[in-house]
Order: structure tokens, then C-alpha cells, then sequence
């Protein structure tokens, strides 16, 4: 039978049970319970990737509009869930973020891929509800995820993509349909890739939405 919570003192004591975060709830979710993230028009001259360098040690020298980006290893972006109220507070350096990016992949069964589909949401509401001007990161794993991968994104908004993997024609193919379905959902404003530049030149020949390349480091 379902746990019943009847508590505040139980939930205050178990807010991040075995990393559930279950201490905020959105205020606008999908029918499965997805978080909604509002849409964000910014377009960042720069970009940071988190985890490169610590953040105290070159806040400084950082541009008015440099975006922190999160297209590294998941094992870098832990901490970001596992302790989201610590870890915000470096995020403020930046007058924008990326969504995190927890991976995808053909290897996972498709609940994890969920499960991290639904952490980069969560995490991603939770920082605009305290004040983050955050863009939302769009990926996806072929056909078979487009009926979850986009859930809870916002339409008309700047939207993030990593090209960083991609090497191979099978790859491409498969980036590449999945780039055309997100144009047809999301229908973004613009696009920030980083990463995969040998891609880029095909990409424009074929896509409407205008792109904004950055390294990936």
C-alpha cells in the first residue's frame, strides 16, 4: 500500500529521501506530473562549462552575458540534485543557465531515461521558481522517446542542444530527425548548440530556426 505522509514534521524529516527532492512541488506539471518550465528568450555572447573550473576562482572575469552550460559527465552534476539548495548558490554568478543535462542513452532501460527526462525538469522549474533565468535543453533517443523526451518544455523559447557526440552518420541521422521533431513541437525561437561543428553546416541547410554555435568548452 501507498506510504501515507500525515505528518509535517515526517515530511520536514524526509524532504530528500533517497534523493526524491520532494520538498518543492511545481506549480504547473503535465498530466504525468512533469514539470512545466517557463520559456526564456535569452542568447548568451558566452558560455561556461560547469564543472571546468570552479566558479569562485573566475566569477571575475566572467562577461555580463555568460550562461553556465551542463553538457559534462552526470557524475559532475550529482551534487546539483542531491543537494539542490546548496548548489544554486554558485548558479547566481550567471545572469542564465542551461538546464541540466543528466544523459540519455540507448543503453539505459527507458525508466531511467525517464527518471532523468523528469530530474532535469524538476531541477530546471525548481531554479526559475528562485529567480534563475534558465534555457531549456532539449534531447532525446530516436522515435521511441519523442512522446516523453520534449513533456514540460515550453513552445516559443530559446532552446539548448548538445551536438558533442555526435561522430558518425548513424548518430547524425538520428540527432538530425530528432532535431527536426523538436522543431516541429517546441517550435523555438532559437537555437544553442555546443559542440559538433562538423554538423552545423548540414544542419543549416535543412532547419528554419536560427543557431547559435559555442565550443563545447
Amino acid at each position: 500500500m501507498p506510504r501515507k505522509l500525515i505528518s509535517n514534521n515526517y515530511l520536514a524529516k524526509t524532504w530528500n529521501y533517497r534523493g526524491l527532492n520532494t520538498f518543492w512541488r511545481p506549480e504547473r506539471s503535465t498530466v504525468n506530473d512533469i514539470p512545466e518550465v517557463a520559456p526564456s528568450q535569452f542568447v548568451p555572447d558566452k558560455v561556461f562549462q560547469f564543472g571546468r573550473r570552479r566558479i569562485q576562482d573566475v566569477k571575475n572575469q566572467l562577461s555580463g552575458a555568460t550562461a553556465l552550460h551542463f553538457f559534462t559527465d552526470d557524475y559532475r552534476l550529482s551534487g546539483l540534485w542531491t543537494e539542490p539548495k546548496k548548489s544554486i548558490r554558485s548558479l547566481y554568478h550567471f545572469p542564465a543557465v542551461f538546464a541540466p543535462d543528466f544523459t540519455l542513452s540507448f543503453e539505459f532501460p527507458e525508466p531511467v531515461n525517464r527518471w532523468n527526462h523528469y530530474r532535469k525538469m524538476w531541477l530546471s522549474a525548481w531554479w526559475r521558481s528562485q529567480e534563475l533565468e534558465v534555457i531549456p535543453v532539449a534531447n532525446w533517443l530516436g522515435p521511441r522517446s519523442y512522446h516523453w523526451c520534449f513533456e514540460g518544455m515550453p513552445r516559443d523559447s530559446v532552446v539548448a542542444i548538445s551536438a558533442n557526440e555526435v561522430s558518425d552518420p548513424s548518430e547524425f541521422s538520428i540527432f538530425f530527425q530528432g532535431f527536426k521533431e523538436m522543431e516541429r513541437v517546441l517550435q523555438p525561437k532559437a537555437v544553442l548548440m555546443i559542440g559538433g561543428k562538423k554538423q552545423l553546416s548540414e544542419l543549416r541547410k535543412a532547419i528554419i530556426t536560427p543557431i547559435f554555435y559555442f565550443a563545447a568548452h
